[in-house]
């Protein structure tokens, strides 16, 4: 691999850890101890930072990777990964509405996000014979309720 990799068209965390790979290969594809060396981080946490998965590695993780990997300026990496973190940020809703809806009134966007909400989970359901199929966690069950309309 002739040229560094750049993270600048990384759009998500997996994107992320292929590019971080890549830089490890970049590099010279040395070992986790010899990274573990440079960085002062312990190898199993850079073997960690390199898993796929939903989340990024911490951001001091990623400096001392991209540091440990030969890169003196790690400004780019470092932009990529606040980009990346604040694009997986979600609107936290309410879990429920309060009791009294005369104080709900004026919470225009809370309102907006759960009819949002209540729109995607009612792509989970399967209407079946005036009753539903829930796909969830718990497998596969009909809903008692939806033929009264409370589901």
């Amino acid at each position: 691999m002739a040229t560094r990799p750049n993270p600048s068209s990384v759009r998500d965390a997996s994107g992320f850890v292929h590019a971080l790979r890549l830089l490890k290969i970049w590099a010279g594809d040395p070992s986790f101890d010899q990274l573990s060396k440079h960085s002062g981080l312990p190898r199993s946490t850079l073997a960690d930072a390199l898993k796929v998965r939903r989340r990024l590695p911490t951001v001091e993780v990623v400096r001392g990777f991209v540091a440990a990997c030969g890169v003196s300026d790690a400004t780019d990496w470092l932009d990529a990964w606040r980009r990346i973190q604040s694009d997986a940020v979600v609107p936290i809703a309410p879990r429920e509405l309060p009791p009294d809806v005369v104080s709900f009134l004026g919470r225009e966007e809370t309102l907006d996000v759960l009819i949002e909400m209540l729109e995607k989970a009612k792509e989970n359901l399967l209407a079946r014979k005036g009753k539903a199929a829930v796909n969830g966690s718990h497998g596969r069950r009909r809903s008692p309720y939806w033929g009264r309309g409370v589901a």
